[in-house]
């Protein structure tokens, strides 16, 4: 009898070759007893992403996209595909520590009122990076006090799980159910404002966001969307405009 599929996995890609081999062999070294799934959502991309993972990983899902359909469109589609009761939404630019993923799925099996949780995300030279999990009060007086004195007592005890408003989208552990009560990704977001429009409708729909701050992961930060230059920058501004603009 096949066993359960616990953990599902979702990456989507957009011209990742340069990280994806980092971090599906962070995935793998961690996923490696039966029970999960690796779901890689590429969206039309013109290097050599696709055949890396045709070649080196045929045990991953992979779905080729024609056409670059967005962030939260791709997300979807794994999302619909998965077999796991609980979804790891997870950049491609990443690097995966040892137990985070554990940690996280621990975290959420024992707290039946959080639906998501994400970890503190590291940049490449193992420093803490500020991003949408910081925007808090809190979130910036720790950033603060770890800038400072990164190995102080207080530093060293300020690392503590705890409820946030939203987390940053590059590492999201979920309740499979969630995506339930609050729905998916809404697609008129093609890149950017997934984030705070997502976990507003969880938190709606009366589930608990938690920062493990005592688990962590390598994010290097848009390895692929340094390659769309200031067209950055006007997805922002669409995103954030349908963000606070109320549609008709």
């Amino acid at each position: 009898m096949a066993k359960k599929t616990t953990l599902s996995i979702i990456i989507v890609t957009w011209n990742s070759a340069s990280f994806i081999k980092g971090c599906l062999n962070s995935l793998i070294k961690e996923t490696q007893k039966p029970g999960s799934e690796i779901i890689v959502i590429d969206n039309n991309s013109s290097d050599e992403t696709t055949t890396i993972i045709k070649k080196a990983y045929p045990q991953i899902h992979l779905i080729k996209n024609r056409k670059n359909k967005g962030f939260g469109t791709a997300n979807n589609q794994g999302i619909k595909t998965s077999r796991g009761d609980f979804i790891l939404i997870l950049n491609p630019d990443t690097i995966v520590h040892h137990q985070a993923i554990q940690q996280m799925l621990k975290f959420l099996k024992g707290n039946p009122k959080t639906g998501m949780v994400g970890p503190e995300q590291l940049n490449g030279k193992g420093k803490i990076i500020f991003n949408f999990s910081r925007w808090t009060i809190r979130g910036v007086i720790e950033y603060l006090i770890e800038k400072i004195s990164p190995k102080s007592k207080l530093a060293l005890s300020l690392k503590t799980p705890y409820k946030v408003d939203g987390l940053n989208g590059g590492c999201w552990l979920v309740k499979k159910e969630v995506f339930k009560r609050s729905g998916l990704y809404d697609e008129r977001f093609f890149l950017y404002g997934e984030e705070p429009d997502m976990c507003k409708r969880i938190k709606q729909a009366g589930w608990e966001i938690f920062f493990l701050r005592n688990t962590t992961i390598t994010h290097f930060r848009e390895g692929s969307i340094k390659q769309i230059g200031l067209k950055k920058y006007l997805h922002i501004i669409r995103s954030f405009l349908k963000i606070f603009i109320p549609q008709r």
